[in-house]
């Protein structure tokens, strides 16, 4: 299997070529990752301390990745794995276990990186950040051996794994006199593809403002719908270009812009998520291609989510759908059904069918996007939705999943073609009424 079909388990159909999409989760793992954890909690019970933490990892390995792996050196066991841009090293000793992982280098003792760290360190749990010896920015995690369980090397792995991806672009774009390290594993997209995405990118968002600047709602009275349109753009370029550092920091800020419990009116807030919007339109090139490279992961940072609550975020905007058809602004009731899916996928580790689903969702909606980058003309033809595709798809995903969820149900009767709003209404509705009971 291919390394990153096993990175983001996902089944292309045959004749497509595999594409990293949407956010890293750890949340599919295997029978022998689970036998592992089980393990882990015996061995850590019965006081072997070293063996839990070596099956431990061997639950955090993915076996087609490579990601994580542990020996023991000099009487002492060793332990590593990725986590994006950044590798993380551990060790343990007979009395203490500690990881770490190098940020940047620091040419000068600046104030305000200082300043930067010591702050977040007061919102960190598990690990801090320091300076070593060497003047590497460096974000430690130690604990007692004999407090070293499976639970707490999980939230404390996963705290430090995650900032220190975060924190190394956010810092040494800021500040700089850092410098980048540790980041010689990380892959480089082909010039052809940077180039179809940045112009994706571009075009994506000139074609969201341009239809702001000439629509004829009135967004003073109906301000949710520039909400709406935003931050669906907003997640489909998350999902579909993958960015890292400073880019998918811009979009994650978005989000909490609009979601944030503040003072802030609606039409304050779409006012400022539009200029956000607008800035990243400034990007240069050179600096979009450094956000955009392949990566492993170990921990994930999404929120997993049962089928119930992918049908009660459906259900409360299908309310919001409607009144915008009823109204004939199909363009804002399409932006609701691509914010749906999009915003699931941004914020939650979903089902596999739910995830394949709304996968399958974006490759129909954006069946140029995938085109462009090598995949078949599969789901258009002659400018009209493909019928008999889109049926053979969702068969496949009912095949795939129906031993473990019996009551799956993919019928495509369902389905209205009358246009792409109708569309992707009754494509949402569809998954809404799924029953995701499992058999096991």
């Amino acid at each position: 299997m291919h390394i990153w079909d096993r990175l983001f388990k996902v089944k292309e159909a045959v004749g497509e070529p595999p594409l990293r999409l949407g956010r890293y989760t750890d949340l599919y793992k295997d029978e022998e990752q689970y036998n592992a954890w089980d393990k882990a909690l015996d061995a850590y019970e019965a006081e072997s301390y070293w063996d839990a933490i070596q099956h431990f990892i061997d639950y955090l390995r993915d076996p087609g990745l490579d990601n994580a792996k542990s020996w023991i050196e000099d009487h002492t066991l060793q332990f590593s794995f990725f986590q994006g841009s950044k590798q993380i090293f551990g060790s343990a000793s007979a009395t203490h276990v500690r990881a770490e992982s190098r940020i940047a280098y620091s040419q000068d003792m600046n104030i305000g990186f200082l300043r930067r760290l010591i702050e977040q360190n007061f919102a960190l749990k598990y690990s801090r950040f320091t300076l070593d010896n060497e003047n590497y920015i460096t974000l430690v995690f130690d604990t007692a051996l004999v407090d070293a369980s499976p639970y707490k090397m999980y939230y404390a792995l996963k705290e430090l794994a995650v900032h220190a991806d975060k924190q190394d672009d956010l810092l040494i774009t800021e500040f700089k006199d850092l410098d980048p390290v540790n980041t010689g594993h990380t892959v480089s997209l082909s010039a052809e593809e940077l180039e179809l995405k940045y112009n994706y990118f571009q075009h994506q968002i000139h074609s969201t403002i341009s239809f702001l600047d000439a629509a004829r709602i009135n967004y003073m009275q109906y301000p949710a719908s520039i909400g709406y349109l935003l931050l669906a753009l907003c997640y489909k370029l998350d999902y579909l270009l993958v960015p890292q550092g400073t880019l998918m920091e811009a979009f994650e800020k978005m989000h909490r812009l609009y979601f944030a419990k503040d003072d802030e009116t609606l039409n304050q807030k779409v006012i400022q998520l539009r200029r956000e919007m607008e800035a990243l339109q400034d990007i240069s090139r050179d600096e979009f291609d450094r956000q955009l490279y392949l990566t492993k992961s170990t921990f994930g940072i999404t929120t997993p989510v049962n089928h119930q609550q992918i049908q009660e975020l459906i259900q409360s905007e299908f309310n919001n759908i409607n009144w915008y058809l009823e109204n004939e602004f199909p363009e804002v009731a399409l932006a609701i059904c691509d914010y749906i899916v999009g915003y699931c996928f941004f914020n939650y580790a979903l089902p596999e069918p739910d995830r394949d689903l709304f996968r399958l969702y974006y490759r129909i909606r954006e069946a140029s996007f995938f085109q462009d980058l090598g995949f078949p003309q599969r789901y258009q033809q002659h400018g009209k939705l493909d019928k008999k595709s889109v049926r053979k798809s969702l068969e496949a995903i009912e095949d795939q999943y129906k031993p473990r969820f019996p009551q799956l149900r993919l019928t495509t009767h369902d389905l209205n073609y009358e246009d792409q709003a109708m569309c992707a209404r009754s494509f949402l509705a569809m998954v809404g009424t799924q029953d995701l009971t499992k058999l096991y």
